[in-house]
C-alpha cells in the first residue's frame, strides 16, 4: 500500500469517529492525521484519535503495579518506539473500533526477534474480532508469516491505469500553463507503470513550454528499473543491422512483433541453466519457491516465452539484446540470483516486486526470452513454458559471411575472408578485432583463433543429438536437422 492510501484512511476515520493509531520503528506511535494530498492544508493530528490516545493512557494507568509500570516504561520519553510487540500489547487497551497502522512492517513480522511481534499479532485477533478494532500492517511487499496468514486479508494498491495517468497529465500541463496536442498516447507510455508518486514526479520535471519531454520520461522510468533488485535495463546496441546471418530467429521475431499482438516489453533471462530456478534441490526451498513463482506469472499473466540455446559465442545474447532496439522496446534484463537474500522471505519477496513492475511496465503483454548453453537440467514444467525453443548451431562458412561484412565494416577490414571452419559468429568478431588492434592482415590473425567447433568438439556433438528433430533453428527457422554423424564419445 501507498502512503496516499494511509492518508485517505486517516481522512476516512475521522470521519468515522475512528481513533488512529500509526506506529513505525523510529517514530514510535502517532495519533491519527489528516491532510488532503490535493490540497496544501498542514497535517494535524485528529481530536478523535487524541482522545482515544488519551483514553490508553487511563487504561495504563489502571493496571496493577507491575503491568503498569512496564507500560509506562514503554511509553516513557517515546511513545511506543521501539519495540513492536510491546506496542501491540498495548492496543490491548485501544478504543472500541480503533484502526492501528504498522509501517514498513515486513522486517518486523519475518525477520529479526519476529516471533515476539508474531505472538503479540495472534494475541489481538480475538479481541480486536469481538470489537470492531483492525489491525493494518503496511508495506511494499508484506509476506504474512504462516502463523498469521490465514487471518489476514491481503489488499494490493495497484498502479495507476492508463486513464489515472491521463488525469496525471493534463493536471500537471493545466497548472503549467502548456497546452498538449491531441495525441498523448506517447507520454503515457512513457510514463505508464510508474506508482503514483513517481508518475506525478517525473511528468513535473519533464513539463516544458512545449510539452512534455519523453526523453526525460523514460530516463525515469528506466531509474525505477534500474533501481529494483535484480533488474536492469539494456542500453546498449543497434538492431538485426548489428548481427550478421541467422535469418530465421530474425524473421521470426518480425512476424511476432508485426503480429496482432505484438510484446510490448521485452525480459532477457541470461545462462538461464545456471540460475536459481534451474536447480531447485536447495535444502533451504528458495529455488523451488522462485520457480513456482515464474510459473504462476508466466501462466497467470499469459506471457510469451522462447528459449535459445546453442555453445556460447554464437550469437544468442546478441539477439536478445538487440530485438528491442529493432522494434522500439525496452530490454530488461532479469538476474534471479542477485535477487536472493540473507533474510526469510526476501527472495521470494524481491522477486514478486521485480514481476510485478515486469507487469505493469509491459501492461501484460511480456516477451521471455532465455539464453542458454544448454536446455539439460531445466524443470520439465519450465521447459514446457516456452512456446518454441531455437537451436544456434554450428553456421557455415556461407552463414558466417554477413557476420563478416559487420565486422570487417565496424573495424574497416579489407580482403577475402580466411578459413572458418568450425568457427561460430564470436570467432569471427575476435578475429577482426585482433586484426584491427595488431595491425595484422585477416589471414594471419586467423591463424590465432581456435575454432570453439574445435575446442568444444564433445559439447557441439551433444547439443546437436539433443537438438535434433526437437528444437528449431536459428539460421533457418525450421526444424533442426543433423546431416551429419554423432560421435560416440
Amino acid at each position: 500500500m501507498t502512503r496516499e492510501l494511509t492518508l485517505g484512511m486517516y481522512e476516512e476515520g475521522s470521519a468515522n469517529n475512528t481513533p488512529v493509531f500509526v506506529w513505525d520503528v523510529q517514530q514510535g506511535v502517532t495519533v491519527g492525521y489528516t491532510r488532503c494530498s490535493e490540497s496544501s492544508e498542514a497535517v494535524k493530528p485528529t481530536e478523535v484519535s487524541t482522545r482515544g490516545w488519551a483514553e490508553i493512557l487511563n487504561e495504563v494507568k489502571k493496571l496493577p503495579e507491575s503491568p503498569r509500570r512496564a507500560m509506562l516504561t514503554t511509553l516513557h520519553g517515546q511513545m511506543g518506539k521501539g519495540e513492536l510487540a510491546n506496542f501491540l500489547d498495548l492496543m490491548l487497551l485501544s478504543p472500541r473500533g480503533s484502526v492501528i497502522i504498522i509501517q514498513h512492517s515486513n522486517q518486523l513480522l519475518n525477520f529479526l526477534r519476529s516471533h515476539q511481534t508474531q505472538q503479540a499479532t495472534m494475541n489481538l485477533r480475538d479481541a480486536f474480532a469481538a470489537s470492531n478494532r483492525t489491525l493494518i500492517f503496511m508495506g511494499n511487499d508484506v509476506l504474512m508469516p504462516d502463523c498469521l496468514r490465514n487471518d489476514t486479508i491481503v489488499l494490493e494498491d495497484a498502479l495507476p491505469d492508463r486513464e489515472e495517468i491521463a488525469q496525471y497529465i493534463h493536471r500537471i500541463a493545466e497548472g503549467a500553463e502548456v497546452s498538449l496536442g491531441d495525441d498523448i498516447e506517447p507520454i503515457i507510455d512513457a510514463v505508464s507503470g510508474l506508482p503514483k508518486f513517481q508518475a506525478e514526479q517525473a511528468l513535473a520535471l519533464s513539463i516544458t513550454r512545449n510539452g512534455y519531454d519523453e526523453n526525460t520520461l523514460w530516463r525515469e522510468k528506466k531509474k525505477l528499473v534500474d533501481l529494483t533488485r535484480g533488474l536492469s535495463v539494456h542500453y546498449e546496441g543497434g538492431g538485426f543491422g548489428t548481427v550478421g546471418g541467422l535469418s530465421g530467429i530474425k524473421e521470426y521475431f518480425t512476424r511476432l512483433f508485426n503480429g496482432p499482438k505484438a510484446p510490448q516489453l521485452i525480459v532477457w533471462i541470461d545462462e538461464i541453466e545456471k540460475s536459481g530456478i534451474a536447480h531447485t534441490n536447495d535444502t533451504n526451498g528458495i529455488n523451488a519457491d522462485a520457480l513456482g513463482l515464474m510459473l504462476s506469472h508466466i501462466e497467470d499473466h499469459n506471457s510469451y516465452c522462447v528459449s535459445l540455446t546453442g555453445l556460447p559465442g554464437t550469437g544468442k545474447s546478441l539477439i536478445a539484446k538487440t530485438v528491442g532496439p529493432e522494434f522500439g522496446r525496452m530490454v530488461i534484463r532479469l538476474d534471479l540470483g542477485a535477487m536472493k537474500g540473507s533474510f526469510v522471505g526476501e527472495s521470494e519477496s524481491n522477486l514478486r516486486a521485480a514481476l510485478r513492475l515486469i507487469s505493469a511496465l509491459s501492461d501484460d503483454n511480456a516477451l521471455f526470452i532465455a539464453t542458454s548453453n544448454s536446455v539439460n537440467g531445466l524443470d520439465t514444467a519450465l521447459r514446457s513454458r516456452f512456446v518454441d525453443t531455437f537451436y544456434f548451431p554450428l553456421p557455415s562458412s556461407e552463414e558466417l559471411a554477413p557476420v563478416w561484412d559487420v565486422h570487417k565494416a565496424k573495424y574497416s577490414l579489407f580482403g577475402e575472408n580466411p578459413d572458418d571452419t568450425n568457427w561460430v559468429p564470436r570467432n569471427v568478431k575476435q578475429c577482426c578485432e585482433k586484426a584491427y588492434r595488431l595491425g595484422m592482415d585477416l589471414d594471419d590473425a586467423a591463424l590465432t583463433i581456435i575454432p570453439t567447433g574445435v575446442a568444444m568438439a564433445k559439447e557441439v556433438n551433444k547439443l546437436n543429438e539433443q537438438a535434433h528433430g526437437r528444437f528449431l533453428s536459428a539460421s533457418t527457422g525450421e526444424k533442426f536437422e543433423f546431416m551429419g554423424a554423432f560421435s560416440e564419445d
